[in-house]
């Protein structure tokens, strides 16, 4: 699960969460033996096929004949799963928590066992820091498929609204309730994305919201749904391109939140980086990939406040579908950046 692309067969990983188990309350170690059952074996694995290889030329210096064809073949077979990182680990992950069912997932991020494991662990809070398009808001979403909840999420910008997070009075005069509300109360799982773009009196609604385990709706027209009470298992989480500690030289829009929010997700934060496993999924060029990953670096490398995120890997294979060259796709790529942009990245 730590996503290093290694020539080996999946990855396949039991994970179990209930009560701290021994000492160290650890989470989630693989138990080889209640693993998901392997793949079809009609399927050459790049392991398989390195064995294969290695026999086939052991028997050329022996000086058997007839193995020619053979050995070409598995270097073909070998070197294709290569090129195209077919080796990577699939990163099968089966999740069992305590009164939940069972859950099993295929090509898993690997912060995802984290994230699970610290809902095991009684977190409900949970922080997710990373560049756009990284896969923060996909991220959230398969970690509540994998806990078998419900999931709702909105976004917040400048001009967001207290109203837009906890509902609000209609024309009529009748209160309505959001979908926060509504998630609050369920045990769902939510996630407030851009938080750190949101204005103060959200920040303000949120905190309150996480603070003691109740949400206040003082202008409900229903006395009694005037302040109502957390689920148990519902989790809220907050996504943020910064720590939500003002802003930096890539996101300079983004607003510092008091220490008090801050601290309602001490141990569960998480830094969310480009998943490069999932990209050589969907781009399956190893040479165009190669090529974005390196204007990746170079950005970085020179500061420049351009990004090559996952979707920038799925525009590129769909025109690469389209028939693009890959010039022709880098082109299109960085169509809006400036002259020294483009130089300093070449």
């Amino acid at each position: 699960m730590d996503g290093r692309l290694l020539d080996s067969p999946p990855v396949q990983e039991h994970m179990s969460f209930g009560r701290p188990r021994g000492p160290a309350g650890r989470f989630g170690r693989s138990d080889p033996a209640e693993a998901p059952p392997a793949a079809s074996p009609a399927v050459v694995r790049p392991a398989d096929a390195a064995g294969q290889l290695a026999a086939a030329v052991l028997a050329l210096t022996a000086g058997q004949s007839g193995r020619d064809d053979e050995t070409r073949e598995l270097v073909a077979t070998l070197a294709g799963r290569v090129s195209t990182l077919e080796s990577t680990p699939a990163r099968v992950v089966r999740f069992e928590l305590t009164d939940r069912k069972t859950k099993e997932v295929e090509h898993a991020r690997p912060e995802l066992a984290k994230l699970v494991g610290r809902f095991a662990a009684g977190f409900r809070n949970l922080w997710l820091t990373g560049p756009a398009g990284s896969g923060k808001t996909t991220l959230a979403h398969t970690f509540a498929d994998a806990i078998s909840s419900p999931f709702g999420f909105q976004s917040f910008a400048a001009d967001s609204t207290a109203a837009s997070l906890l509902g609000g009075v209609n024309a009529a005069g009748v209160y309505q309730e959001s979908a926060f509300v509504s998630a609050y109360e369920s045990g769902s799982v939510y996630l407030l994305d851009e938080i750190d773009a949101a204005p103060a009196e959200i920040i303000v609604a949120i905190n309150a919201a996480l603070a003691n385990g109740h949400l206040a709706l003082p202008r409900h027209n229903d006395q009694a749904r005037r302040v109502i009470k957390r689920h148990a298992d519902t989790v809220i989480i907050c996504a943020a391109n910064t720590w939500g500690t003002g802003p930096n030289s890539m996101y300079v829009g983004r607003a510092a939140l008091d220490a008090a929010t801050l601290d309602r997700f001490v141990g569960a934060k998480f830094e969310i980086g480009y998943d490069q496993v999932l990209e050589a999924r969907i781009l399956d060029d190893s040479q165009l990939r190669a090529k974005l990953f390196a204007i990746r670096d170079a950005l970085a490398r020179n500061k420049i406040k351009r990004l090559v995120s996952t979707r920038a890997m799925v525009a590129a294979a769909r025109l690469k579908a389209a028939g693009l060259t890959t010039p022709e796709i880098i082109d299109e790529l960085l169509i809006d950046w400036t002259p020294e942009e483009r130089a300093k990245v070449a």
